[in-house]
């Protein structure tokens, strides 16, 4: 069984290029090109879909529940488990990635960080101490 979770994003090429650029992921499908609509990544066995706020997708009902979510607070964050994990901070970091939690170990047996996307979700990356 796996998990992909799909975020509604504001600016699709905006986050495509954080997704790819500063978190690591791999662009798999990017439709239409010229101005996507949906947007599949992948970072290790975890995918990821990318949709805009503001496309309707031919009045599915989906959308606009998620529409009138829009800007609502949440406590979620998405832990990711690291490869090299000082790497990858300094390389979100070089690149401009707006850090929400610096690399610390921490009591719970973890070393880790967060970093946030375009629209505010927090991405934690992981690795075991």
């Amino acid at each position: 069984m796996g998990l992909t979770p799909h975020l509604w994003v504001s600016d699709m090429n905006r986050s495509i290029a954080f997704y790819r650029d500063i978190a690591g992921w791999e662009v798999q499908r990017v439709e239409p090109l010229d101005q996507p609509t949906f947007a599949s990544l992948k970072r290790g066995d975890v995918g990821l879909m990318l949709s805009p706020f503001s496309e309707s997708f031919d009045g599915w009902p989906m959308v606009e529940a998620v529409q009138a979510r829009r800007g609502q607070a949440g406590a979620v964050s998405f832990y990711i488990e690291a490869g090299d994990i000082e790497a990858e901070y300094e390389h979100a970091r070089a690149a401009g990635a707006n850090v929400v939690d610096p690399l610390a170990d921490r009591p719970w047996g973890q070393r880790e960080f967060t970093i946030a996307d375009p629209d505010g979700f927090w991405w934690a990356h992981w690795k075991a101490l």
